[in-house]
């Protein structure tokens, strides 16, 4: 019991997109669900989900945060979302805590991109650690039916959570800490892709997880990798678990930082599994902001007919010599002035 309790983990959903995808996970029974909703949905009893407002300070000021850590979900759909990204990250500061979000898909247009990217900026000011899921790999077949492109992104996003937390929060010798995690991602944001794979052999469970459509492209620029094993009681010897690690490794780029875990084996006594999270890096992209000419300052170009002034300043009344002034002096001389 005590074993448990030290390795739950916490997930908070922020947004109502982030509490169905929550809701959908399987059951997981060594860690502890929380939702932080402003939306006035409500889950049946059946979700063990709890609900608590941002706005509400007790519960905040004393949230438990598990041995395992914090995962954090959300859209990013709204600067309003946005500002509370910013107020959970300040309640929970210095903990170890993990952004997993969700951004718009370029289907949805630049302004819901740049948004996303101001929120994602504004987070890692405030030393945030951010990953996002890889939007091209969950959309990927541009002649689907918008409706059945976003229930299939939808679905793998709830995947791939799942995949996430097993690998961080099984019990196991040998496992991923979210503090090590945060200190790779440094002062960036990271791209993450998620895949399972599964097999008798090592060479058959490395191909089954390499085969997977959501590793995408990061397999040739991945920054970061975490690697979950869990092996059946046939494969127990240790120099299994090198030459498996080391096998999947050598398929990354050299640069890759890889962290590896390993849980206890069940089921099938010769079954190989495999988690994997790989990441890229990434810093905010900054649009460029449009630059404008200042427009001329006439009064600096032009130069006064002293002539003309100081017969205004004799003869104040004479006829004719306001209409005279009405005409710019620098067109008078025939002067041209740069614009």
């Amino acid at each position: 019991m005590i074993e448990n309790k030290m390795n739950e983990m916490m997930v908070i959903g922020l947004g109502e997109t982030a509490g169905d995808l929550i809701a959908d996970l399987p059951e997981m029974n060594n860690f502890a669900k929380l939702v932080a909703l402003r939306e006035g949905k409500r889950y049946g009893r059946d979700s063990k989900i709890k609900l608590i407002n941002l706005k509400e300070r007790n519960p905040w000021r004393e949230l438990w945060v598990p041995e395992g850590g914090i995962i954090v979900l959300a859209d990013l759909d709204s600067l309003e979302r946005g500002e509370e990204l910013l107020k959970l990250n300040k309640k929970l500061s210095h903990k170890k805590v993990v952004f997993l979000l969700m951004r718009p898909h370029r289907l949805e247009g630049d302004l819901k991109l740049n948004r996303a990217n101001l929120i994602i900026e504004k987070l890692l000011e405030n030393k945030a650690s951010v990953l996002c899921f890889d939007d091209e790999v969950m959309i990927s077949n541009m002649r689907s039916s918008v409706n059945d492109a976003f229930a299939n992104k939808r679905n793998l996003m709830t995947q791939s959570i799942a995949y996430f937390l097993d690998m961080l929060r099984d019990l196991g010798p040998v496992k991923i800490n979210l503090d090590d995690l945060r200190s790779l991602l440094k002062e960036e944001y990271g791209i993450v892709n998620f895949a399972y794979g599964k097999g008798h052999r090592i060479s058959d469970s490395v191909e089954d997880l390499w085969s997977s459509p959501l590793l995408g492209k990061s397999r040739s620029s991945a920054d970061v990798g975490l690697l979950y094993m869990r092996m059946g009681s046939a494969h127990g010897d240790l120099n299994v678990l090198h030459d498996l690690g080391t096998t999947v490794e050598l398929a990354c780029p050299e640069h890759c930082q890889f962290l590896r875990a390993y849980g206890n084996g069940y089921g099938d006594p010769e079954e190989i599994e495999l988690l994997l999270a790989l990441i890229r890096t990434n810093k905010v992209e900054q649009a460029p902001k449009p630059t404008y000419q200042s427009k001329p300052d006439i009064k600096k170009q032009v130069t006064y007919d002293e002539d003309v002034m100081h017969m205004f300043l004799r003869h104040e009344n004479t006829p004719g010599l306001m209409t005279k002034l009405k005409v710019p002096t620098y067109k008078r001389l025939g002067l041209k002035v740069q614009k």
